[in-house]
């Protein structure tokens, strides 16, 4: 059972170290090409004001996929 859980932790390991992700720029990835333009600009001004108002940092990110990994570890991923 040892063995098999040290495979999985290895095999996800690897498809997150595999994984490519956006490159940041500003608070709005829109690798999906999902957003206008104007949304895209009205985002990166709005997160930017509560940036400097609060300290708080808000990314928002689209990708056409996730796979090979489930949402939430490649959200975690990309966090990190």
């Amino acid at each position: 059972m040892r063995y098999l859980a040290v495979t999985l932790m290895l095999c996800v390991a690897s498809a997150t170290l595999a994984q490519v992700f956006p490159e940041p720029q500003k608070y709005v990835v829109d690798a999906a090409s999902v957003l206008q333009q104007s949304t895209e600009g009205q985002l990166n001004a709005l997160l930017g004001e509560l940036e400097t108002r609060t300290t708080i940092e808000v990314a928002v990110v689209t990708v056409h996929t996730t796979a090979p990994l489930e949402s939430k570890p490649y959200a975690t991923a990309l966090f990190n």
